[in-house]
C-alpha cells in the first residue's frame, strides 16, 4: 500500500442533545493533501456529562421502536432502537407508574403508541 499517513478526525455527538462530546481519531493510509475535514459521527448512547447530570435528577423515559430510525443505527439493546424522543419525570412519579424492577434501572423504553396513551404527546401533534 502506498501513500502518506493522514489523520481522520471526527467529532462524536451526544445522542440526546446533539452537542459535540468527543473526538474519534483514526489513521488513513491514503494519498492525502493534509486537508482537515471533520464530520459529526454517532458517539453511542452514553449521554454527555451535561445530559447525564440532567438524567441523574429523575427517571428517563425513552421512546424506542423495533426498527432503526436511520440506516446503520445500532441497537441500544436487542431489537430496540431509540427514536431520539425522551422525557424525564420525577422518581416519585415513576415509582407510582412502574414496577420496582423498572424504577431501579432508572429508565424505561416505550413505543410511541404507549407514550401517546399516557399523555406524553400533545394530542394535536401526534395525529
Amino acid at each position: 500500500m502506498t501513500g502518506n499517513k493522514c489523520m481522520d478526525v471526527n467529532m462524536t455527538t451526544c445522542f440526546y442533545c446533539g452537542e459535540a462530546n468527543g473526538l474519534a481519531i483514526g489513521k488513513k493510509l491514503i494519498n492525502c493533501e493534509n486537508k482537515w475535514e471533520t464530520k459529526k459521527i454517532f458517539g453511542g448512547y452514553e449521554p454527555c456529562a451535561k445530559c447525564q447530570e440532567k438524567f441523574d435528577k429523575g427517571f428517563l423515559i425513552m421512546e424506542c421502536q423495533d426498527k432503526p430510525v436511520s440506516e446503520g443505527q445500532p441497537e441500544i439493546q436487542k431489537e430496540v432502537y431509540p427514536t431520539g424522543n425522551y422525557w424525564l419525570m420525577k422518581n416519585e412519579a415513576a415509582a407510582r407508574m412502574f414496577t420496582e424492577e423498572i424504577v431501579e434501572k432508572n429508565k424505561v423504553f416505550i413505543e410511541r403508541e404507549v407514550a401517546e396513551k399516557i399523555g406524553l404527546y400533545d394530542e394535536k401533534v401526534s395525529k
